[in-house]
């Protein structure tokens, strides 16, 4: 716990635990980049964990697959997120910390700078090119990476009416291949740790 933290402490290990959830996700999902890439809790179904992402605008819906690991730290992640007392939306699932605890809205440059802290000379987008790649060098199926990032082609999109996969299927298949990678890479669920204001 942290108690009697200061503000700025407490910033500091919002802002990580922030991005750290923003890159869980964007490795899970082929997320790209974007303002708020990142769906609310509320977002996901409990049924099948499938969540529709707008990650092109919202003219550009596709569906993402969310893995058990990460559905558990999003459930972290909301809980830390009501402690704090942000204001947050379903449209504006994610908060960075500024000042005085006050919310920033997340932006693409909030992605930018924490890569380059950590990982400089790679692009903001490196979650999805890097997971792309893992992905095919596993031996996933073709057509499973393409709708896993989007790029399902006309009469290949599995999800399309007529479709002939079913989404329980894709979603089975994609954790065969996206969760051994996960562990690879380290992403477990991490609860928030509870915050006390400093007297």
């Amino acid at each position: 716990m942290l108690r009697g933290t200061s503000d700025d402490q407490v910033i500091n290990y919002t802002n990580l635990y922030t991005f750290y959830t923003i890159w869980f996700f964007g490795f899970v999902t082929g997320c790209r980049a974007l303002a708020t890439p990142f769906v609310g809790l509320t977002e996901v179904s409990p049924i099948n964990l499938m969540a529709a992402l707008h990650d092109k605008g919202e003219e550009k819906t596709r569906p993402v697959w969310i893995m058990d690991s990460l559905y558990l730290h999003m459930q972290y992640h909301s809980k830390y997120v009501e402690q704090l007392n942000l204001f947050y939306s379903k449209d504006k699932p994610c908060w960075f910390v500024a000042a005085g605890r006050a919310p920033a809205e997340f932006t693409k440059h909030h992605i930018e700078a924490f890569v380059q802290r950590y990982l400089a000379g790679f692009p903001a987008n490196i979650s999805r090119r890097y997971m792309m790649n893992a992905l095919w060098d596993s031996g996933c199926p073709p057509e499973l990476v393409r709708a896993w990032a989007g790029h399902a082609t006309a009469g290949n999109a599995f999800w399309a009416s007529g479709a002939t996969a079913h989404y329980g299927e894709i979603a089975s298949e994609l954790r065969r291949y996206i969760e051994p990678i996960l562990n690879y890479l380290g992403f477990v669920p991490m609860a928030g740790k509870e915050l006390n204001r400093a007297k």
